[in-house]
């Protein structure tokens, strides 16, 4: 069973390093600058990334998952799993995004109710491969 969670973590936090790369990087990039707050200074370039501390933060997340799904929920499928990812992913990303709009500048209301629904289509993706993994050839 520990392999299996290594397994179903390690897979999910790959998951979601990558989704967020194409949800924040690409498909979210544009708008990110449109809803900017007037903190100033805050976002890195892209050359001053840090992507192992940005994938380390995706295998940390990835294994919140996994551990729910296999000590309280007992999730072992794709659906089941994204389910569990979506309404995690969205609470946890509301309580991350309404809290920093409300007690920062890092961006306007429209980004962090949009970063927030961005964030758990990540996580429902990330979800379903946790999910699947798990159950993956279970006996």
């Amino acid at each position: 069973m520990m392999i299996r969670v290594v397994f179903a973590a390690l897979s999910g936090g790959l998951t979601h390093f990558l989704l967020g790369w194409v949800t924040y990087g690409v498909l979210l990039a544009s708008f990110s600058l449109m809803n900017a707050g007037t903190a100033y200074g805050v976002a890195k370039k892209t050359e001053e990334m840090e992507v192992a501390w940005v994938l380390a933060g995706s295998m940390a997340y990835a294994l919140l998952l996994t551990l729910i799904f296999v000590h309280w929920a007992r999730i072992s499928t794709f659906k089941s799993g994204a389910i569990g990812g979506l309404w995690i992913g969205l609470l946890v990303s509301m309580e991350y995004h309404i809290t920093n709009y409300g007690t920062s500048h890092l961006y306007n209301l429209n980004a962090a109710i949009t970063y927030s629904f961005a964030d758990a289509m990540a996580s429902s993706i990330t979800g379903g491969i946790v999910g699947w993994t798990l159950g993956f050839r279970q006996n």
